[in-house]
């Protein structure tokens, strides 16, 4: 039988080329060994995001998402999609185990880089968010967690809760791992300073078409300082020989290194397309992905929920 391996990601729409690089590139390859589980953090979403208008996108956000996702690798066959509020086991998971572990922990990184880019004050969800991860981690019996590096911490938080219910208890949950590539990075946005990402307008989108995808590229700036050169840096991506050519010939070597951006981005596009394509053609597809998978999910939950009680000696009225 093959081990559990769990990721996920809430529904804010396209994915872009910093979530390919740090997570999903190396998810695509390990998916076929794994009982694979990808989790469409809805509840989680909620965490930051509360107006209607919203809360409005998630369907379309997680449409999207999933498109997104098939198109670069993630094979619905040998991966099951499922909605976090559709598994509500997961909730009564949640609230057991906040229990068991002290809130100091909960300030993790995630949130200061959170409130670095926000002019308002975390939710009490937002502040305990690493422990709705947990619930998605321990709840669905996942012994291997694909994380980017600054995610590693909700994996060590998990440990941490199954370690005091362990000592408390006597009991052997299983602790799950990170799995970290050796090609794993963060990549940095086109500006060359913040770390990719949509809300900062400096991604390079999956699917983006060639016309945004040349318009983002012809934008880009050299920089001599090499830590904040973007073009440099995306060329890795693709040939490190070039790179270290480019990288000679220094800012004379701008425009031949945008036209071989622009090349190999369009390559890869057109690779995510055709693997994307019967879905695109109707939706319903990716929702029925959805209810399937959110079936399976919540029987797992609800059966480590019953565990958990279990183990915790709760009272149980049929007994």
């Amino acid at each position: 039988m093959k081990d559990v391996m769990i990721t996920g990601a809430r529904p804010t729409g396209a994915l872009h080329w910093g979530h390919y690089i740090s997570v999903f590139k190396n998810l695509s390859k390990l998916q076929n060994d794994f009982n694979t589980f990808f989790v469409v953090s809805d509840v989680h979403f909620l965490t930051t995001k509360t107006t209607p208008d919203q809360i409005k996108m998630i369907k379309p956000n997680t449409i999207k998402m999933i498109l997104d996702l098939i198109a670069i690798g993630m094979d619905p066959i040998n991966t099951t999609f499922y909605l976090q509020s559709k598994a509500p086991s997961h909730g009564n998971i949640y609230y057991l185990i906040q229990n068991f572990i002290d809130s100091q922990m909960l300030y993790n990184p995630s949130i200061i880089e959170m409130e670095k880019h926000s002019k308002t004050k975390p939710s009490l969800g937002l502040l305990a968010y690493s422990v709705l991860e947990s619930a998605d981690i321990l709840g669905i019996g996942a012994k291997k967690v694909p994380v980017g590096f600054d995610n590693i911490e909700h994996v060590n938080i998990t440990n941490k809760i199954i370690d005091k219910i362990n000592t408390t208890f006597g009991s052997d949950i299983q602790k799950p791992e990170a799995i970290i590539s050796a090609e794993t990075t963060k990549l940095i946005g086109t500006d060359g300073y913040e770390k990719m990402s949509k809300s900062l307008g400096n991604s390079i989108n999956i699917g983006d078409s060639r016309e945004i995808l040349v318009k983002k590229i012809r934008e880009m700036k050299w920089n001599d300082d090499e830590n904040h050169n973007a073009l440099l840096q995306y060329t890795k991506l693709f040939d490190l020989n070039k790179y270290q050519i480019f990288r000679e010939k220094g800012r004379d070597a701008t425009k031949e290194i945008k036209d071989f951006l622009i090349e190999n981005f369009s390559k890869e596009n057109y690779k995510f397309e055709n693997r994307v394509a019967p879905y695109k053609e109707d939706e319903n597809l990716i929702i029925e992905l959805l209810k399937k998978g959110s079936e399976i999910a919540e029987q797992r939950y609800l059966k480590m929920f019953q565990n958990l009680k279990n183990i915790l000696g709760m009272w149980d009225l049929t007994k």
